[in-house]
Formats: structure tokens, sequence, C-alpha cells
């Protein structure tokens, strides 16, 4: 903040919303819940998750690692190669010889995703 006018501004707030992910409370993110769509096992689902964000640089990668690994306990990660940033939307990866794509809801909505 530069100045003293966002401080001022604070006593005129009727309201004020918090993440609960801890990156405001916190200054960490953290993973919270797992929702894998329909027909989907949420075991493999994070399995996968984890696999493909150990080797991603993004800071909420980390949690996905961390977290999610903790959630999995034993259940064994399968490989993953060839992670690509798609910058602003997520990332891509092959996961057992098939292409991963983990990202924001914009990424699938479209229905095209980034070229492959």
């Amino acid at each position: 903040m530069k100045g003293g006018g966002p401080l001022e501004n604070l006593g005129t707030l009727t309201a004020l919303a918090f993440d609960k992910t801890g990156t405001l409370t916190e200054g960490k993110p953290r993973l919270t819940d797992v929702v894998p769509a329909d027909g989907v096992n949420e075991q493999e689902l994070l399995a996968v998750a984890v696999a493909v964000e150990r080797l991603s640089d993004h800071p909420l990668a980390a949690a996905v690692v961390r977290d999610g690994g903790a959630k999995l306990g034993g259940h064994p990660e399968p490989r993953a190669e060839a992670v690509e940033s798609l910058t602003g939307q997520g990332v891509r990866a092959q996961v057992a010889g098939k292409t991963t794509m983990i990202g924001k809801p914009g990424l699938f909505e479209s229905g095209e995703g980034p070229p492959f």
C-alpha cells in the first residue's frame, strides 16, 4: 500500500471476505477438498494431480503436492513427464502415455483447450 488512503478507507468497510484456502490468513495455500467428476475415482484423480504438480513450479502446486500427498497416504503415484506451463491457464503433462491437463475452469469450458 502506498500512502494512508487505503488504511483510512478501512474505516468505511461494512463487510470483509476471506478465502478459506489459507492464502490470506496464513500466507500458505492448502488443498482443502477433492471433488472428482462422476465416474472418476478420487484416489486416482489425486494421484495424477500430485504427480503432475510435483514437476510444476507454480505456487499452488506445492499445496497440491503437500496436502494431496498426505490425503493419498500410501496410494502410488503414476509417473508424469513433459510438464508444460500453459501461462495463465494451467499445466499439461503426459501421464501413462496420455495427455493430462490441470488448470482453471476456463481451460476446459471452451471445449477446445490449448493446442496439443
